[in-house]
């Protein structure tokens, strides 16, 4: 005799079936959340579902989105699991978005409450540049790389290398033409970092001198961990937060002789970029290595100042050929523009 039984099987596959209709439940799937909020541009904002969002559901004129702090929506688009907003200008500031539940998935399921996410709202990204730099500061035990800020915008993410070697990421900080930001190398060290500062994230004067005696009042300063730079032969590199190279200073303590591999790639990754050359132009038929290196980059790496306030290595204007002629060494001024340069307009 043959018990009746759910189960059946497909030659050698067990399935689950039912004698009526009412044996089986069915479950939907839970409704679409707004999982995330990203500025894309100063007047657009992208929203992340965590599925697939109905076109047909949203409404062009993007009226099914809101903002608060004042910001408006006048435009909506669908791709998949992303909605594009068009918005009014935005702020450096936090901004709150909510959807309303008529927006939803392919299946029609509304987007479950509260349907909101938080975004920073866009800030362009500023350009800077490397301006001065002192890699033999042994008295109080902190190199320094000070940097100049050409255009307003966010900092957050560029990373500056040594060699091959990054050595420092810079914080989401919004800084404005002509300012100095001063990174201090070996910031966990209690003589280079005295007073124990973190990075200033809100301004020049967040953790003053007074208090930190190592800082400058007029400029922001950041660490790093980094026990300290190479001053025999160096090449410094400043990367945007794509890893595209914007700023490169070959540097070395003697005008002829071998330099080190890790000198020389970073060299050739900069004259790739366009950020080195020889002065008036070109790069040397076998490259930036040994002596052509050394012939080409800034002097003198070793003999600068041992403290922060003897000589560095500092541009001499405001004009940015990449060569070795932007630069010379001379009396620092760390926290304050060159000089021989003008504020930029």
């Amino acid at each position: 005799m043959t018990s009746l039984s759910p189960m059946w099987r497909f030659t050698t596959q067990a399935q689950v079936s039912a004698w009526v209709a009412g044996d089986v439940t069915i479950h939907t799937c839970p409704a679409p959340r707004l999982v995330s909020a990203a500025a894309s541009s100063s007047t657009s904002v992208a929203l992340t579902f965590s599925r697939s969002i109905s076109a047909t559901s949203v409404q062009t004129n993007g009226s099914q989105f809101t903002f608060d702090n004042g910001l408006t929506a006048s435009a909506a688009s669908v791709a998949g699991k992303i909605v594009t907003v068009t918005t009014s200008a935005q702020a450096a500031q936090s901004y709150t978005v909510t959807a309303a539940n008529t927006v939803t998935d392919a299946r029609g399921t509304p987007v479950a409450s509260p349907g909101t996410a938080t975004f920073a709202g866009f800030v362009p990204r500023a350009v800077l540049r490397i301006n001065e730099f002192n890699a033999n500061v042994t008295t109080n035990a902190c190199d320094l790389v000070e940097f100049r800020v050409v255009s307003a915008g966010s900092v957050g993410g560029f990373k500056f290398q040594e060699r091959a070697d990054t050595i420092f990421t810079f914080p989401a900080v919004t800084v404005a033409a002509n300012d100095i930001i001063v990174l201090h190398i070996n910031g966990g060290n209690a003589t280079c970092n005295g007073g124990g500062s973190t990075n200033e994230l809100t301004g020049v004067a967040q953790f003053p001198s007074a208090t930190f005696n190592r800082n400058y009042d007029t400029a922001w300063d950041f660490f790093s961990t980094d026990t300290g730079l190479t001053n025999t032969d160096n090449t410094f590199t400043l990367l945007d937060p794509n890893y595209v190279i914007v700023d490169v200073v070959l540097s070395t303590d003697d005008p002829t002789g071998m330099a080190a591999a890790g000198s020389e790639t970073a060299a050739a990754l900069a004259a790739a970029a366009s950020q080195w050359q020889q002065v008036g132009g070109g790069i040397p038929s076998g490259g930036f290595v040994d002596d052509a290196f050394n012939a080409n980059a800034t002097l003198d790496l070793n003999a600068t100042g041992t403290t922060a306030a003897g000589d560095s290595i500092r541009r001499i204007d405001n004009t940015d050929d990449n060569d070795k002629d932007d630069w010379a060494q001379g009396a620092s001024t760390f926290g304050l523009i060159n000089v021989g340069q003008m504020p930029f307009p």
